[in-house]
């Protein structure tokens, strides 16, 4: 299902059609057990992303408290799952780097570290599923909804949607030039997120002009994607010394920091210069 303003469409109703279809897309893959708990997860997380990127599209047309009410809203419902999806996201790490690095690196390195990723990720995914509370999911969802129900009655206009998109594409640009100045963890996660939230923003308008916007949004989208790996990789090297194998074989551990290393470098080189071309 596409979730974009429709360029024939009023912007109240587009609003609204998405804000609910998002909320109650989020409401069945948290309750309805389709799908598995990291999957339904990472989901509902990419769909608050989304509807929190719509709001920040809306905010020049809001009072600033109604805009932070319902961000925070948004974010803390976000938050609570973070468990099953992080420690999904460590084994996905260190696959890409037993991938990347198959000719050059004995498997039997990484064996130790990824079967206790794989217990902790099953851990998470069982205590998850004892823990869930339905009923909680559902009243929390319904609150967030009556809130972004309300914005029709702000004065929404695409000089709104223009002015937003102008502050995001400022914001990545000048997180951009803080990360060519300093490459800490901390500046590439937030040109991640000013990457992120344009992308999203972009894609919600992109039939109102998609010529133009469609090539900007498959670049954007990359370098997303170029910069989650980074940040992915980032969290593996935080875990690793308090692993298992960390106390039974560090040599192995000291190994792994280090193409992970090499691995972040290559990437945050690729996201930089398509970063350039886009900023």
């Amino acid at each position: 299902m596409k979730y974009y303003l429709k360029a024939n469409e009023a912007l109240p109703k587009g609003i609204d059609r998405i804000v609910r279809r998002l909320l109650d897309k989020s409401y069945k893959l948290l309750t309805y057990n389709e799908e598995t708990p990291d999957i339904a997860v990472h989901e509902v997380r990419k769909y608050t992303k989304k509807l929190r990127a719509l709001l920040q599209l809306l905010s020049p047309g809001m009072p600033r408290k109604a805009y932070r009410q319902n961000d925070h809203a948004l974010r803390d419902f976000a938050r609570q799952l973070n468990g099953t999806r992080d420690s999904a996201t460590l084994l996905a790490s260190l696959n890409h780097v037993r991938q990347h690095f198959k000719p050059f690196l004995d498997d039997s390195a990484a064996a130790p570290v990824c079967e206790e990723l794989v217990r902790r990720h099953e851990t998470a995914m069982r205590q998850y599923q004892e823990s869930i509370d339905i009923a909680g999911i559902e009243d929390q969802l319904q609150r967030i909804a009556t809130r972004l129900g309300e914005l029709d009655q702000f004065d929404f206009s695409l000089d709104t949607l223009l002015a937003s998109l102008e502050t995001s594409y400022n914001k990545g640009r000048r997180s951009l030039q803080a990360l060519r100045k300093s490459a800490a963890t901390e500046k590439r996660n937030e040109f991640r997120k000013q990457v992120k939230t344009l992308w999203h923003q972009l894609r919600l308008m992109n039939q109102w002009n998609p010529e133009l916007l469609s090539p900007l949004i498959s670049e954007l989208g990359e370098l997303c994607e170029l910069l989650g790996k980074d940040n992915d990789l980032a969290e593996l090297i935080d875990i690793l010394p308090a692993t298992e194998s960390a106390r039974e074989n560090p040599a192995r551990i000291e190994l792994l920091d280090s193409i992970a290393e090499s691995r972040r470098v290559a990437l945050l080189e690729q996201a930089l210069r398509l970063g350039d071309g886009l900023y």
